[in-house]
This record gives C-alpha cells, sequence and structure tokens, in this order.
C-alpha cells in the first residue's frame, strides 16, 4: 500500500518566514525557514525538479539543500531509490555545536510527492504568483506528464 503524502507551505505575509510540513503515512515534520539569503520555496522546487524524467534536462539522482531556520538549519536529503522511489532525509544542524542531528526519513513515491506537492501550489495562488515558482511549477507538471507515459 502506498503512503498518503501532504505537503503544505505558507508565505507569511509582511515578515521573511514561511512554515510549512512533509507528511508522509504518519510521519510528520514541520518546518519554519527563513527567506533572508534565498526563497526557500524555489529551493524546495528546484531540487524536486531535478529528480524527475522530462522536467530537467540532465536527471540527478541524489542532491541536497539547506532551509534557514537561524540559527538552526534543516539539510535536506534526497536520493533516488529506483525509478520510483525517493528516500527522503533531513538532518537538523544546530550553531551551536555543528553536528548534524537525523530529525525526519521516509521513503516514499516520486510520482504521489511531486502530485501532492503540485496540489498544494494550484490551491495556493499566492505561492504561484511569484514568476519563479511559477515555471518550477510548470516543470513539475512536465515530470509528471512525462512520468505518466513512461
Amino acid at each position: 500500500m502506498k503512503k498518503k503524502i501532504v505537503f503544505h507551505y505558507d508565505y507569511i505575509s509582511q515578515s521573511k518566514w514561511a512554515t510549512g510540513y512533509l507528511k508522509i503515512g504518519d510521519n510528520k515534520f514541520e518546518f519554519v525557514c527563513s527567506y533572508l539569503f534565498s526563497d526557500p520555496l524555489e529551493d524546495i522546487l528546484a531540487s524536486i525538479c531535478q529528480l524527475l524524467p522530462g522536467a530537467v534536462p540532465y536527471l540527478r539522482n541524489y542532491l541536497t539543500f539547506t532551509l534557514l531556520e537561524e540559527p538552526e538549519e534543516y539539510h535536506w536529503e534526497l536520493h533516488r531509490v529506483g525509478k520510483d522511489e525517493v528516500n527522503i532525509k533531513i538532518h537538523l544542524k544546530e550553531n551551536d555545536d555543528g553536528k548534524l542531528e537525523l530529525v525526519y526519513e521516509e521513503l516514499c513515491d516520486i510520482k504521489r510527492l511531486v502530485v501532492a506537492i503540485r496540489k498544494h501550489l494550484y490551491s495556493n495562488k499566492e505561492l504561484l504568483s511569484n514568476q519563479k515558482v511559477n515555471r518550477l511549477y510548470q516543470d513539475l507538471q512536465k515530470g509528471i506528464r512525462y512520468m505518466k507515459n513512461i
């Protein structure tokens, strides 16, 4: 049985912060992230797109990105397993000691992950008003169409 996947992301108006969560089955990871140095949603979407055949010219099987909570950081690892699954690991780095602690790990169907992200973005037009996020959303759409045809 495939696990249900829910992705949620909210930009907090009038601030440089966002909140969100990723829930795969019963395993939920909630996060707060800063827009101080980059756009976290763009980082998430660009990383997911790189795992999708048909969404990018050069497919990657492993990648990482960081979401800043200040002073903590969350290091995300995405590792494609076979053609249908992705292993997601999230490590917490607290700046006082620099050690990484695994706080979330889940293996899931990559198509279901992308559908969950796409569904949330479609329902949140404010997020899609960002031109780069909208372009990445279109790339997710291309990846899903491509994966249906293989």
